[in-house]
């Protein structure tokens, strides 16, 4: 996985980790996406071309990280 992004607080080895596991997959590539007001937001591609938003942060923003998802379908 190569990381992309300074001002993150996750390091690049901590989203491979997680991203990994959660997606049982180690040819991503990360990059770290800045905006964002509570959470750490990592875009990530996979080698086929398929796109993920990895969003890590407080559970306490679940509610707004699932509408987030429905304003993307």
């Amino acid at each position: 996985m190569i990381g992309v992004g300074d001002e993150a607080r996750c390091s690049v080895a901590e989203v491979q980790r997680i991203a990994t596991a959660v997606l049982g997959r180690d040819d991503l590539r990360a990059e770290h996406h800045p905006g964002g007001f509570s959470n750490e937001n990592w875009k990530l591609l996979d080698a086929t071309g398929c796109r993920y938003v990895l969003k890590i942060g407080d559970r306490t923003m679940e509610a707004k990280w699932t509408s987030s998802l429905v304003a993307y379908e």
